[in-house]
């Protein structure tokens, strides 16, 4: 089952299955609006130590989510200690500032970070 959980005008989250995807375009202001809720429910998870798939298809996304992201790559880091964990980095062919990001998560990550090309 698969349902929404949270949305802005610009970026959706969405939760079921073991599966959290996180997709849009994030340009809000103040990305604490947005990632406050989805902490809430991304710490359930790691707590719940349940394997987890974790999805980033961002369109854009500005500097100020930057640091959430890392926050959410740290946690996917310590879910991994006890369980699968699979972290899918989504980006357009002609998006090289996207796919340049996911390969910089790729690097410094102590989890592979699947880097998939979208068509």
């Amino acid at each position: 089952m698969r349902y929404r959980t949270h949305q802005t005008k610009e970026v959706e989250y969405t939760v079921g299955n073991g599966e959290f995807t996180l997709f849009g375009a994030l340009i809000s202001e103040d990305a604490n609006d947005f990632f406050f809720p989805l902490f809430s429910k991304l710490k359930l998870i790691v707590e719940g130590e349940r394997d987890l798939i974790f999805n980033f298809k961002f369109d854009y996304y500005n500097t100020s989510a930057t640091r959430y992201i890392s926050k959410i790559i740290k946690l996917m880091e310590k879910l991994s200690e006890t369980n699968n964990v699979a972290v899918n980095w989504f980006y357009f062919e002609d998006d090289e500032i996207i796919q340049e990001l996911g390969e910089m998560y790729k690097e410094i990550s102590k989890i592979n970070i699947h880097l998939i090309k979208r068509i």
